[in-house]
């Protein structure tokens, strides 16, 4: 996901500050399902679905 994000920036799909808030929901979401060592707060997953629907709306 990282590397796709890489792409979409760098080919202006959005600007730096967007790409830097989708890399933080990308590591969001690999909290949630890779991480077997430290289970996500309650705001982190509000973070991620808030984060997630206003990316959807800022981008479509």
């Amino acid at each position: 996901m990282k590397d796709y994000n890489e792409l979409l920036q760098k080919a202006e799909v959005y600007d730096f500050g967007t790409g830097r808030q989708i890399q933080y929901l990308i590591d969001l979401r690999d909290l949630c399902i890779k991480n077997t060592k430290k289970a996500p707060s309650s705001s982190e997953i509000e973070d991620l679905l808030v984060g997630t629907e206003r990316i959807i709306k800022t981008i479509y």
